[in-house]
This record gives structure tokens, sequence and C-alpha cells, in this order.
């Protein structure tokens, strides 16, 4: 049911806070597939993976954890909610508010982020379905062509 991917080894990720948030639900941290170049020590670690099966780790996966505090654009939010998946996104992101509902959102610690976890899973169609809506918002701003024309708009003014 959860997949994290990136450099969770790096404080800036906060792995922990996903480790905590599932001991709080009486898991083990066991059932976390993790994808990175870096083992964090917990989940099953699948290493680094090509993006056919990134894509069906998203798509088979209900909630993908970004806990980090510090991102950039941080794509697996986007591919999250592409796939269909529900990203749980730490209000304190610095690109939170801007790529995601605030119903994907959760205080950065071990109890906000269990309560979104049960959140989520208690109305799983219903979020599922915002994130599919998201999606659909992502996959027009970010296809190659409209990230084309604003690059060239841009340069142009």
């Amino acid at each position: 049911d959860f997949l994290c991917i990136g450099r969770l080894n790096d404080p800036n990720k906060r792995f922990f806070l996903v480790k905590h948030a599932l001991l709080r639900l009486g898991h083990d941290g066991s059932e976390i597939i993790v994808c990175g170049n870096e083992n964090p020590g917990a989940g099953i670690f699948m290493g680094v993976v090509s993006d056919d099966i990134l894509n069906q780790l998203y798509n088979l996966n209900k909630i993908v954890f970004c806990m980090g505090k510090v991102e950039g654009i941080c794509l697996p939010k986007i591919e999250a909610c592409v796939s269909g998946s529900v990203p749980i996104v730490c209000e304190d992101m610095s690109t939170a508010h801007e790529f995601v509902p605030s119903c994907f959102l959760c205080a950065p610690n071990p109890k906000s982020v269990a309560n979104k976890i049960e959140e989520i899973l208690a109305d799983y169609d219903g979020f599922q379905k915002i994130a599919l809506e998201y999606g659909e918002k992502f996959k027009k701003l970010f296809n190659k062509v409209a990230v084309a024309k604003r690059i060239v708009d841009n340069y142009l003014k």
C-alpha cells in the first residue's frame, strides 16, 4: 500500500516520519516499498528501478509519501497523482501548497502522518478521485509541448 522514492537517508527527506507513523498504526514498516540509491534500513528496498517498474509501483500502491521539507517540484507527488496514487505531503514542504490540495497535506510529525494515512484509507476512492483530477491537470501543465512553449514565450519577452 505504501511507496517512498528518493534519497531517503537525506535528513531533509524525513523518512523517520513515515517509519514512526506506521509504527503508531501498528505496522512494522516492512510493507513500504522503497526506491532510490540508498537503503534507509526499512521496508522492501528495490534500489534504483527503471521507469517502467516505477510506473508499475505507482499504480500498485495506494499512498506515496513525500515528507521532504526543501524540495523543488517534487516529482513523486505529481507522478503519484497522475498514476492515481495519493501523495501524503508535509505542509511545510516548500512547494506543497503550490501543487496539491490541502486534503493531501499533514503536519511534519508522526501523529499527523498517521492520521492522514487513516483518513485516506478510510475514503480511498474519494482521495484517489481527487488525485486523478490533479493528475489530469499535471498532464496538461507538464507535457513537453506546453513546457517548451512556456520556455520560448519567456525567452521572447
